[in-house]
């Protein structure tokens, strides 16, 4: 039998190749664990980055709501790997859900995102039933308003004049004054279906209303009485609506002109008479308001408008057109500042827009100088014109929504006015109606203006043109 010579040489060369091998798969393995750890350790990083960038823009978002709720839109950047997405949508005229969106792809293969969703809520104007105690609120403008539509009006009646108009989720309530005390002078309308408006009721509080403003279930309205000057209505069940109280301003010698609502007080302006033109009211218990101060204005308090402990008034004081005032603490109510436009003309209007600065529009009543003028009031100490423009009429009232300001004047051929007010040093004219009678009272919902107007067919509903 023949002996099987091994190859001491071969065999070593087998075991080097073997061990070789076995070195080459381990490495292979320990790379493959390294790119998985340092993709893992990258994918970890730039998802927290990416998760700090979303919650850096809601927040973001966040705070410019509480300044400005309607500055708050759909908006999209990049920012290095990352592209940032702002989402907002209406879910009603006082909340927006808002959805913020971080997008990257750490490889072309695996794009990923973080989103992160909230809703974001105007408290103050939903408080105030809105910016301006009614509606203002909503979806921003859209559509063409340099070619608006009139809608629908609503006659209220013989006899009766529209003096203001608030509106609340398509709820709208009026205030008039009527040729017969014993006429309705608060009307609730139905303007679900803005082509079809509903009067659902109205009401005789007595000898008429000249403002009216929305908070909660009540409407606060200032009586043309100078014996009561303030009413409260409960307006939950539009079945039964009543009125909770009628309130008399303490020293107070003529009838109610303007209000405003906010935190539980309202805030009540009368014609010019020997006592307080202005007086802030609580009324935490609508059935029982108490007063809590009061400011001289030497004055009538033609409006108000009230954010942030300070109160901007109308006034037709021939060298304080607008007062600033610190209501913080009603018991010692201090003046913060004065506004002397050019001109002898009566303040009759004020809206504020409050951004990184704050901008007051103020209208005028009719005269040589301007009608309509924009301020910048961000130090009430120094209130300071921007611009101006002559709209030729009494600006009886104004709503502004982002570039756009719109008017209800006394221009006989220009009762509704849309002004661009992009540029507050010169405003330009979009639009306007002419109606068959003056523009009392102005309001903005969901890209609708609802106007009140003195004749019987005293609301109109205004939308922008396709």
């Amino acid at each position: 039998m023949r002996r099987l010579l091994r190859d001491p040489q071969g065999q070593m060369a087998l075991e080097a190749l073997i061990a070789l091998i076995i070195i080459a798969l381990v490495v292979g393995v320990m790379f493959t664990v390294s790119i998985g750890n340092n993709s893992l350790a990258n994918d970890t990083q730039m998802s927290d980055r990416a998760l700090y960038i979303a919650k850096r823009n809601l927040e973001a978002a966040k705070a410019r709501s509480r300044d400005n709720f309607s500055s708050v839109i759909s908006s999209s950047t990049a920012e290095g790997a990352y592209q940032n997405e702002l989402v907002i949508e209406s879910v009603d005229s006082y909340t927006k859900r808002v959805t913020s969106r971080v997008n990257w792809n750490l490889f072309s293969f695996r794009p990923q995102k973080v989103e992160l969703l909230t809703l974001f809520t105007d408290l103050q104007s939903a408080l105030s039933g809105g910016l301006s105690g009614g509606g203002s609120g909503g979806s921003g403008v859209s559509g063409d308003w340099r070619n608006p539509s009139t809608l629908s009006t609503l006659d209220l009646g013989p006899g009766n004049e529209g003096t203001d108009v608030v509106v609340r989720n398509r709820m709208v309530y009026m205030t008039g004054v009527a040729a017969s005390q014993n006429k309705p002078d608060f009307f609730v309308i139905d303007a679900t279906t803005p082509t079809q408006p509903i009067l659902k009721l109205s009401l005789d509080t007595g000898p008429g209303l000249n403002a009216v403003k929305i908070s909660g279930s009540y409407a606060y309205v200032a009586q043309n009485n100078a014996a009561t000057q303030l009413q409260i209505i409960r307006i939950d069940d539009v079945r039964n609506p009543s009125v909770t109280a009628s309130h008399s301003l303490g020293g107070v010698g003529a009838a109610g002109k303007s209000i405003f609502v906010s935190d539980d007080r309202a805030y009540v302006g009368t014609g010019e008479n020997s006592g307080v033109e202005f007086k802030i009211v609580n009324v935490a218990d609508p059935a029982n308001p108490v007063d809590l101060g009061g400011y001289e204005v030497g004055a009538a308090v033609n409006n108000i408008y009230v954010r942030s402990g300070i109160a901007y008034l109308a006034t037709n004081r021939n060298d304080a057109e607008v007062i600033a005032l610190d209501v913080d603490n009603p018991q010692s109510i201090a003046p913060l500042g004065f506004l002397d436009l050019a001109g002898t003309q009566d303040g009759l209007s004020v809206f504020l827009v409050a951004t990184t600065t704050k901008r007051l529009y103020i209208g005028r009543s009719d005269g040589s100088n301007a009608q309509l003028s924009i301020a910048d009031v961000t130090n009430p100490a120094a209130m300071m014109e921007l611009g101006s423009v002559n709209v030729s009429g009494h600006v009886n009232d104004l709503v502004v929504r982002d570039n756009l300001g719109f008017l209800a004047t006394s221009n006989s051929n220009q009762e509704f006015q849309a002004w661009d007010l992009s540029n507050p040093t010169s405003p330009s004219q979009w639009s306007f109606f002419n109606f068959p009678q003056n523009g009392t009272g102005i309001d903005y919902e969901n890209n609708l203006v609802y106007m009140s107007v003195r004749s019987n067919d005293a609301l109109r509903i205004i939308t922008s043109g396709n």
